[in-house]
């Protein structure tokens, strides 16, 4: 599968990227890769809960009738998370540290979205 090539040249792309994981709808990781900082159980388990996140998110946009979340963003002390749906079944969770260029980590995790999407269809 091409996913784990996709994911591996987001976080290389990402100046300070530490992990990516494509997910299901149920939180379990379709692939991930880590640039050596954290193991693979944390990146997944980062990516479990952020679907969980993500999941209520969109039943809150669902309801008030904002239309599609397109990304969350959590900032940390030492890092940050960007959850992105990639469609209804599938999300992308990018972790980077807290010092990277967030536009610019926004913009390859977009590039990003796109690939996936087309292998997903």
């Amino acid at each position: 599968m091409p996913f784990q090539g996709i994911l591996e040249e987001l976080v290389e792309r990402v100046p300070g990227a530490r992990a990516a994981v494509l997910a299901d709808g149920e939180g379990e990781a379709v692939s991930a890769y880590t640039s050596g900082e954290g193991t693979d159980y944390d990146i997944k388990f980062i990516g479990a809960h952020h679907g969980i996140l993500l999941d209520r998110a969109r039943k809150i946009l669902d309801q008030l009738q904002f239309g599609q979340a397109q990304e969350l963003s959590f900032v940390q002390d030492h890092f940050h998370v960007l959850t992105a749906p990639v469609n209804r079944d599938y999300y992308v969770v990018l972790t980077v540290s807290s010092e990277t260029a967030l536009g610019r980590a926004r913009f390859e995790l977009r590039k990003a979205l796109a690939r996936l999407k087309k292998e997903i269809e």
